[in-house]
């Protein structure tokens, strides 16, 4: 069995620049441990969604995208 607690205690390790995207109704994720996500990983921005689940994503295709850039990301394609 893992360490409980571990991961949460390592997210400031995160050096990239991190977008969290969040549904207000998502049970799988709920919203309160994607905020605490964003004060533990430095750089990170978070988007809440409403009336959105799990499939925050599917819903909303085109909003992340302005927040997105890929010299945010090393260059990547």
């Amino acid at each position: 069995m893992g360490r409980q607690g571990s991961t949460l205690e390592e997210l400031h390790n995160i050096k990239q620049p991190t977008l969290i995207v969040n549904g207000i109704r998502d049970a799988m994720v709920p919203t309160p441990n994607s905020f605490l996500m964003t004060q533990k990983i430095p750089n990170a921005q978070l988007i809440l969604y409403p009336d959105s689940g799990h499939g925050s994503l599917f819903q909303y295709p085109e909003a992340p995208r302005g927040r997105c850039s890929t010299s945010s990301y090393g260059g990547l394609r």
